[in-house]
């Protein structure tokens, strides 16, 4: 990377899409300028950095915008379920797919890569295509995580269990490599609001309506209770059971 220390001097932005580098003679095209100029607030741009990756170049800039005095509003209290089936769903019944699947390019790659001679031209040059491809789906991973955790953080006060999701790997592999689920999880549990129960509480068995244990098979994706006849989605009945506990 490269450091570029000062604003309007070793970089400057010109326009909605283009920057201007110091000693660089031709302004820049940069895609997403425009998450700092739609800024409603005044702000201050420090030190950036242009940094190449796998043949991709990306500046990142530092943005200063001033602390608000505004109290924060309460917020309505939600449960939520982590899951294969369906990655996040929540106490009050949203539900969320994280899922961002290989491509049909990405796939093909990987065909000619495992084909192509061993310390040849040709294979160093998909291998960097290949590298593309998956920053490529990295990046599309953590801006979908991103998006959704400040959805959740702006609107909600969590209530998580610790899931163990490395435990999930030996029957759920690919749902769990191809999905943002562990991102989401982390930056979730930095939230100062989250509260996270113990993974071992039976949140899916326990009916809270009459306080028996159901047994329930990885395929059900109904909760019945046979005792009091309670019948609900399983994901949601056990996000609800979170806030329950908690409360």
């Amino acid at each position: 990377s490269i450091n570029l220390p000062q604003n309007n001097i070793s970089y400057k932005i010109i326009s909605k899409n283009k920057i201007k580098i110091q000693g660089i003679k031709k302004p820049l095209y940069v895609n997403g300028l425009k998450q700092i100029l739609s800024l409603e607030c005044e702000y201050d741009l420090a030190n950036a950095k242009l940094i190449q990756r796998n043949g991709n170049y990306y500046i990142a800039i530092t943005v200063y915008k001033p602390k608000t005095d505004k109290k924060p509003l309460e917020k309505e209290i939600v449960g939520i379920d982590m899951g294969c089936q369906t990655s996040l769903t929540l106490s009050n019944g949203e539900k969320f797919n994280l899922q961002i699947e290989e491509s049909e390019r990405l796939k093909k790659l990987q065909r000619k890569l495992a084909k192509s001679k061993k310390g040849s031209n040709n294979r160093k040059k998909i291998q960097l295509k290949l590298n593309k491809c998956y920053e490529h789906i990295c990046n599309q991973r953590k801006d979908l995580a991103n998006k959704i955790v400040n959805y959740l953080t702006s609107n909600y006060k969590i209530i998580m269990q610790d899931e163990q999701l490395h435990e999930w790997m030996m029957g759920h592999g690919k749902k769990i490599s191809h999905g943002a689920l562990g991102t989401v999880k982390m930056k979730l549990l930095s939230n100062e609001e989250t509260v996270l129960l113990n993974k071992w509480l039976p949140t899916t068995k326990l009916c809270t309506k009459c306080g028996q244990k159901i047994e329930l098979r990885l395929k059900d994706r109904s909760f019945f209770c046979k005792h009091c006849g309670c019948l609900c989605d399983r994901d949601v009945h056990a996000a609800n059971n979170m806030i329950w506990i908690y409360k």
